[in-house]
C-alpha cells in the first residue's frame, strides 16, 4: 500500500476546484434528502438529510476506528485506536461532494467532470503505513534482542582482537504490517494480529571479521619502502598498525589505512625533496683528475602527495616486498641537469657519521682527510685505495698529532681521527653497491661510529701501510666523491655521484652474537700531569661479533650478495691519571709504573702500594 491508502472510496470524483467558501457552507445549508442509492464509504445514506447522514457515518465507523486491531505477543495484548496506527476519518468531504453534485450544476458540474450524484470519490478513511510501522517498532523495542556485529580491534602495539558476531531475535514488524492491512481492508473490528519473531542476522558476520583480520595482517605485516634515488624512507609495521582504521557499513567490514597519520613523515619528505630549479656547477681539473667545484643542477621538484597516498594505499594490499617510488612533480622538465663531460648527474650512495665530542686534534684531522678526498674521480674499472689517495700522514701534509689505536693500545700519533673518514666513505660505497675489495673492522667498538643510532658493524679502520679500504668502480662511467662536512654540528657525509645504472641495494640489519662484558677499568700513569689529574681516554664497550649482508640487484636481474664480518673485543674504560690518582684508583698500574720508572718515582717520593702486585696476572699478597 502507499503511504496513504484508500480504504473506502465513493464513486464520484472530488470537486477540488470548487470555491472553498461555497463548499464549506454547502452541507449546512442543504436540507433536502439525499438521493436514492446514495452511499458514502459503503454506508447507505439515501433518503437522509446531510446532518443525519453524517451521524450515521460516524456511528457506523466508530467501532472500527476505536478498535481496528488487537496485537498479541508473549501473553500481552495491545488495543491501539485507529489514529495510533495511522487511520484518519473524514466524512464531511464526501458528503459535500454528494450535495455539491445535486445543487451546484453549471460551473461545478463542469469542474467535477460529470461526477456521480450517488457515490463520492473521496475516501472516508485513509491509512498511513509509516505511522503503523512506528507504532509497531515502539512496541517491539521492549522485546527485541538485536544481533551483534562481529568486531575487529587493532591496538597500537600490533595486537589484534576479534569479537564474533551473534544472531539476534526481533519482532517481525513487516509481517505484522501485512496481517494488519489484511484486516483493515475488510474493516474488521478488533482484528487479531499475533506478532511473531524473526531471526536478526548481524550485518558483519564472524566470517567477515576473520577475513578482515587476515587483510589487516597482510597490510601491516611488512614495511613499505618509500624510495627516491638511492635513499628513501620506511613505513614500519608499527606505523602502519597505528594508521589502521576499521569501517563498518551495510556492505560489511572494511579495514583500511588512514594516510593522514603519516603527516609528520610526509612533511619531512617534502622538506627533503622540495627544490627550486637551479643551474649546475661542474669545474673539472683534468691534470688532477678531480672536480674542484660541484653543484648538481636540478629542474626543481615538489612531492606529489596525492599520488604518494594512492601508491601507499595500493602497496598495503600487495604481498611480499613492498616498494614505492616516491612520486614528484618536476617544475621545469626541460632543465638540463647532466651538462658535464663525465656524465656525473646521479647520486649513487650516501654515507654519514657523527663525531660529536671529538677532541680538537680529531676534529682537525677529520676535516683535513675529508678535504683531500673531496672531488676525487674513480674511473670505470679502477680500484680506489684509501691509503694511496689520502697520502702520507705527516705534519707537512696538514695532519696533527693525537691519539691513534695501535694494536691493543691507544697511543700518540699523527692523523688520529682519520678512521672517521674511512668509515664514512665505506658506508657510502656500501650504499652505492660498489664492490668492496678490502675492509677491516676496528679492534673494539668506537663510540663515534655508533652515534646517531647507527648499527654496529658499519666501520672501517685504516693504518698506513698495511690496513686499507678499497673498492672498485664497476659502473660504466666515472664516479666522483663529494664531501659535506659541518664542523659545528660534527657531522660528515660522503656522497658518491655518477650515472645510475638501475641497480638496487639492500643492507640488512646486523646480526650480533657472542656478547662479552667489558673488563675492569684501567689507568695509564702520567707523572707529567698534576698528581690528581684524570682524563678518560677510551670508553668501555661490550665485545661482540657482527655480520652485515648486502644484496645488490643489477638492472639485468643479476644478484650479488656479500657479508661483512666484524669481531670486536670487550674493551675497558681507560684513564690517563696523575700519580696520586693512580695510587688510589689503579694500584696495580701504579706499582708497575714505580718498577719501570724508579728514578722518576724517587723524585716524587712515590713508593709501591703494599700487597698489590706490579704484574696484574701475578697473585696478590
Amino acid at each position: 500500500m502507499n503511504r496513504r491508502t484508500l480504504l473506502v472510496a465513493g464513486l464520484g470524483s472530488a470537486v477540488a476546484a470548487a470555491p472553498a467558501a461555497f463548499v464549506v457552507t454547502l452541507l449546512a445549508r442543504q436540507t433536502d434528502e439525499l438521493a436514492a442509492g446514495a452511499s458514502v464509504g459503503g454506508v447507505d445514506v439515501s433518503g437522509l438529510k446531510p446532518e443525519e447522514a453524517l451521524q450515521r457515518l460516524e456511528a457506523t465507523w466508530r467501532p472500527f476506528l476505536d478498535s481496528p486491531v488487537v496485537f498479541k505477543l508473549d501473553g500481552r495484548t495491545w488495543r491501539p485506536a485507529g489514529a495510533d496506527i495511522g487511520l484518519r476519518a473524514d466524512f464531511r468531504t464526501p458528503l459535500r461532494e454528494l450535495v455539491s453534485s445535486r445543487v451546484a450544476g453549471g460551473v461545478l458540474k463542469r469542474l467535477a467532470g460529470e461526477a456521480s450524484g450517488t457515490n463520492p470519490a473521496t475516501p472516508v478513511v485513509t491509512y498511513d503505513r509509516t505511522v503503523a510501522r512506528s507504532y509497531l517498532q515502539a512496541l517491539a523495542a521492549g522485546f527485541d534482542q538485536p544481533s551483534a556485529n562481529a568486531a575487529l580491534q587493532v591496538r597500537n602495539d600490533g595486537r589484534m582482537s576479534l569479537t564474533p558476531g551473534q544472531a539476534g531475535r526481533v519482532v517481525d514488524v513487516e509481517q505484522a504490517l501485512i496481517e494488519l492491512e489484511a484486516g483493515l481492508a475488510h474493516r474488521a473490528v478488533g482484528h487479531v494480529v499475533d506478532l511473531g519473531y524473526r531471526q536478526d542476522e548481524p550485518a558483519v558476520t564472524t566470517a567477515d571479521a576473520e577475513a578482515a583480520l587476515e587483510t589487516v595482517r597482510q597490510m601491516i605485516g611488512r614495511p613499505i619502502w618509500l624510495e627516491h634515488g638511492s635513499g628513501g624512507w620506511t613505513l614500519e609495521p608499527a606505523q602502519l598498525t597505528a594508521a589502521v582504521e576499521i569501517r563498518i557499513n551495510e556492505t560489511g567490514i572494511h579495514p583500511g589505512i588512514e594516510v593522514t597519520r603519516f603527516n609528520d613523515l610526509f612533511l619531512k619528505m617534502e622538506d627533503t625533496l622540495s627544490a627550486e630549479p637551479r643551474q649546475g656547477m661542474f669545474e673539472f681539473d683534468e691534470k688532477q683528475d678531480r672536480v674542484l667545484a660541484f653543484q648538481p643542477g636540478h629542474p626543481g621538484q615538489r612531492l606529489d602527495r596525492p599520488a604518494l597516498e594512492r601508491d601507499i594505499l595500493d602497496a598495503v594490499h600487495r604481498p611480499g616486498e613492498r616498494r614505492v617510488q616516491v612520486p614528484v612533480i618536476l617544475l621545469n622538465k626541460e632543465f638540463d641537469t647532466s651538462s658535464n663531460a663525465l656524465g656525473i648527474k646521479d647520486l649513487l650512495g650516501v654515507g654519514s657519521s657523527i663525531y660529536k665530542g671529538s677532541p680538537d686534534y680529531r676534529d682537525h684531522n677529520i676535516a683535513v682527510g675529508a678535504a683531500k678526498l673531496d672531488g676525487m674521480i674513480v674511473r670505470p674499472g679502477d680500484t680506489f685505495s684509501f691509503n694511496e689517495r689520502i697520502g702520507a700522514f705527516t705534519k707537512a701534509e696538514g695532519w696533527v698529532e693525537g691519539s691513534v689505536i695501535v694494536e691493543d693500545r691507544t697511543e700518540q700519533g699523527i692523523g688520529g681521527g682519520i678512521c672517521q673518514v674511512s668509515t664514512t666513505l665505506f658506508r657510502a660505497a656500501l650504499a652505492a653497491g660498489l664492490p668492496i675489495e678490502e675492509r677491516w673492522p676496528h679492534l673494539y667498538r668506537v663510540r663515534y661510529y655508533e652515534m646517531g643510532g647507527l648499527p654496529i658493524g658499519y666501520d672501517s679502520t685504516i693504518f698506513s701501510p698495511g690496513i686499507d679500504l678499497k673498492f672498485r668502480n664497476d659502473f660504466e662511467n666515472p664516479i666522483m666523491l663529494r664531501v659535506l662536512i659541518d664542523r659545528r654540528l660534527a657531522t660528515l657525509d660522503f656522497e658518491i655521484w655518477g650515472t645510475a645504472d638501475g641497480r638496487k641495494v639492500t643492507l640488512n640489519k646486523p646480526r650480533l652474537w657472542d656478547w662479552e662484558d667489558p673488563p675492569p677499568d684501567e689507568g695509564i700513569v702520567n707523572s707529567e700531569e698534576e698528581p690528581d689529574f684524570e682524563d678518560q681516554l677510551e670508553y668501555a664497550k661490550e665485545g661482540v661479533k657482527a655480520s652485515i649482508t648486502r644484496t645488490v640487484v643489477l638492472a639485468d636481474g643479476e644478484t650479488r650478495t656479500g657479508t661483512f664480518l666484524s669481531t670486536y673485543e670487550a674493551w675497558p674504560n681507560r684513564y690517563v691519571v696523575g700519580i696520586d690518582e693512580a695510587r688510589e684508583r689503579f694500584p696495580v698500574a701504579f706499582n708497575k709504573w714505580v718498577d719501570e720508572n724508579q728514578e722518576e718515582a724517587a723524585r716524587w717520593g712515590a713508593t709501591k702500594v703494599p700487597g698489590v702486585p706490579s704484574d696484574p696476572d701475578a697473585p696478590s699478597g
